[in-house]
């Protein structure tokens, strides 16, 4: 029994740098750039493409779901044409391929944060009300993704800087940055402020809970990874992106997910496998059974 288990931590040691903090991979969109969703390196500052929605989707909010291991998207409401709302619907995205899938038409076109309550299961929405005529408002929508049920909560005054990202923490706090960090009142809505973020443009928060980090992406010259303080609002560097491709308004979106393996950590995986069903299946020799074939 030991040996096996030795051989299984043996191959699963190839899968993980040494010498780093674990996390989760980080997955953004840029629909005023593109209709890929891209994969974030926190370790090195490479950001990839992953593949594309799909024609003529643009997918902005994101929201990742540990329990059903799902990646939820929402349209977006700007792409590179402009300010567009799409058809309002609710997707899953695939996080090997980009692939978005509809899940069905939830009647909120202007989905400016995504965020899921890790208890309930429900997601919460945030919209910008009436964008194209002097939004003034914005509102707040829980959304039940097994059946996609969207249930009004409460609208508010739209706060000066507030939030377009969301992101549920820790504690089942929901907390929502844009020019400013929030915390949103899931009774009601309403944003109230943490902090400023003057001086850095960027309008994402995604809480990682494998590295207990609140992560956000600047964008323009401020395009880099943070992390962020939640109890102040203060963002500090952790590494600018390698690539400086993107200098508008990039990302939108941003959720953080377990990376879907390389084919070299499924060959090792496999390795490690083969070498364990090998002792499993092995017959012991004569006269010296005592060993493999009983159990502990």
């Amino acid at each position: 029994m030991m040996r096996k288990f030795i051989l299984i931590g043996a191959a699963l040691t190839f899968l993980a740098p040494s010498g780093s903090v674990a996390t989760n991979a980080l997955y953004a969109t840029a629909p005023g750039q593109d209709q890929y969703l891209y994969a974030i390196n926190v370790a090195n500052g490479t950001r990839n493409q992953v593949g594309q929605f799909g024609a003529g989707t643009y997918i902005g909010a994101l929201a990742y779901d540990a329990a059903s291991d799902t990646l939820y998207g929402t349209d977006a409401i700007t792409t590179p044409n402009g300010f567009v709302t799409g058809p309002g619907n609710l997707y899953s995205i695939d996080r090997k391929t980009g692939v978005a899938t509809s899940l069905g038409n939830i009647g909120l076109d202007s989905v400016t944060g995504l965020a899921i309550d890790p208890n309930s299961g429900l997601l919460y929405a945030m919209t910008i009300d009436d964008l194209f005529t002097g939004a003034t408002t914005s509102s707040f929508y829980s959304i039940d993704p097994s059946t996609i049920a969207t249930t009004f909560i409460g609208t508010n005054p739209l706060v000066p800087g507030g939030g377009f990202e969301m992101t549920v923490g820790p504690g089942g706090e929901l907390l929502a940055l844009g020019g400013g960090l929030f915390q949103v009142d899931v009774g009601n809505g309403s944003q109230s402020p943490i902090g400023s973020l003057t001086g850095i443009d960027a309008r994402t928060i995604e809480y990682d809970p494998l590295s207990g980090t609140y992560f956000s992406l600047g964008n323009s010259v401020d395009s880099g990874i943070y992390s962020v303080d939640p109890l102040t609002g203060q963002r500090t560097l952790i590494t600018k992106f390698t690539d400086r491709g993107f200098l508008g308004n990039d990302f939108y979106g941003l959720a953080a997910a377990p990376a879907i393996p390389e084919p070299t950590g499924f060959a090792l995986f496999g390795l490690g496998s083969l070498l364990v069903a090998s002792i499993k299946n092995r017959k012991p020799a004569s006269g010296n059974d005592s060993t493999l074939s009983k159990t502990p």
